[in-house]
């Protein structure tokens, strides 16, 4: 399918408090030989003079489908909440993402536009989903679902930190492989989680770790519940909901960390 877009389409998006992966400008440069394939909820957008020495085009574009439709459910069943818009998916090479996107290895959400751009790696992770392997993940479709169903994330922890818990890995390993590798030297205190200030490659394990611990403890609801709190009212947030003041909460955590991570 030969799409009819413009020559250029720069999107600004401002949308959230401390997300980057929310808050960016998108120049889509997408012209009139960009091809469409959709299956299920999940429609891709991708330049066909792509070209991978490690999987045929057809076998990638394929893959991400089957994967992204796979998340695409499993992020409502976890959620507890239903989602039936059907999410686009723009991609670009390494090269093309690093000017376009700001970034050749990773992707930006837009959720009012139920839209995600992503710099595909077709030589990312040995990570496998349904026996295929992981080329985009389900990070940024996970900002578009939770913020749909959920409203828009006053903080950082639970923004990233429920995208990071769904998508359950970051940079190649799983969220607890990181924890255990940093043991608990670089594991994040509550109010740290709270002020989100942390660059990327700490914040983004140690949020969805958090998250995890949070619903597993207190369950979804709950964790639903505070999905759209601001930082600065948080700690009251989780007295009044965990009925735990923020000390209480710290040593709960402590402990889940101790049981997962002591090596």
């Amino acid at each position: 399918m030969i799409l009819k877009f413009s020559k250029r389409l720069i999107i600004f998006i401002f949308l959230l408090p401390n997300a980057a992966c929310v808050d960016m400008l998108v120049d889509e440069q997408i012209d009139n030989n960009w091809k469409s394939q959709q299956r299920g909820s999940i429609i891709v957008f991708y330049n066909p003079l792509w070209d991978s020495p490690y999987s045929s085009k057809k076998e990638i574009i394929d893959t991400i489908l089957i994967n992204q439709n796979y998340y695409y459910n499993c992020i409502q069943d976890s959620i507890h909440r239903k989602f039936r818009n059907t999410v686009a998916v723009y991609l670009y090479s390494n090269e093309d993402g690093k000017t376009k996107i700001g970034t050749s290895d990773g992707g930006y959400a837009n959720p009012d536009r139920f839209t995600y751009y992503y710099s595909v790696s077709f030589t990312k992770s040995d990570l496998l989903v349904l026996g295929r392997k992981d080329y985009v993940g389900a990070h940024e479709l996970a900002h578009v679902i939770t913020f749909n169903c959920l409203g828009v994330p006053g903080s950082r922890l639970f923004s990233e930190g429920y995208a990071n818990w769904l998508d359950n890995t970051y940079a190649e390993k799983y969220l607890f492989d990181w924890m255990k590798f940093w043991g608990f030297s670089r594991i994040l205190t509550l109010q740290q989680l709270i002020e989100g200030t942390s660059e990327e490659k700490i914040y983004y394990p140690n949020s969805g770790t958090f998250i995890k611990f949070l619903v597993s403890k207190y369950g979804i609801e709950k964790a639903n519940s505070l999905f759209t709190i601001n930082n600065k009212d948080l700690t009251e947030a989780f007295k009044k909901t965990l009925g735990k003041d923020a000390d209480q909460l710290q040593a709960e955590y402590n402990n889940y960390c101790v049981l997962n991570f002591n090596q």
